[in-house]
């Protein structure tokens, strides 16, 4: 399961990086450079979330701050295409470039949703602060506990470490 979660990430993170070059050749101003480096950042942090807890923290922490700052600059865009179809004032950028932007920050947006949640269920696998160093200790035999063998149903295809069996 973490293997998967994993490998679900690393495609999220490397969508992630390559949702920058969309961006980048209309970046005229210091917020989509902190839009660029924002969405490299996190899809480095979401290509190494198995290797330490403190990454996997801080991959939540960028994806939940980018998240905000996409939606702020989508409010932003459709302010712009409403006054361009008004014609209440002139824009620097044509509809398509509009369009464009709209979409790049949707998709970011999704990603980062995405990115989120293969992270958190990859916290929930692992551990919350699991790392090489200090892996979880589950107490099987205390509890009477086993792992689950096969997946049957929905509920074994999300990540649980045990199953408590009484």
């Amino acid at each position: 399961m973490v293997k998967g979660m994993d490998l679900c990430m690393r495609i999220v993170s490397v969508l992630q990086v390559l949702n920058v070059f969309v961006i980048m050749p209309w970046a005229s101003s210091l917020t989509f450079y902190y839009k660029m480096i924002s969405e490299f950042a996190v899809g480095l942090f979401g290509f190494f979330a198995k290797e330490h807890a403190l990454i996997r923290w801080a991959s939540l922490l960028f994806q939940g701050c980018t998240m905000v700052v996409n939606v702020i600059f989508m409010v932003w865009i459709m302010e712009d295409i409403y006054c361009e179809e008004n014609g209440t004032c002139e824009q620097k950028l044509s509809m398509t470039e509009m369009f464009i932007f709209y979409g790049q920050y949707v998709a970011g947006f999704t990603l980062e949703a995405l990115g989120m949640i293969f992270v958190a269920n990859l916290m929930m696998s692992l551990g919350w602060f699991f790392n090489k160093r200090l892996p979880p200790k589950l107490n099987l035999e205390k509890y009477h506990l086993e792992r689950p063998r096969k997946k049957t149903t929905i509920y074994d295809l999300f990540p649980h470490p045990v199953i408590y069996q009484l």
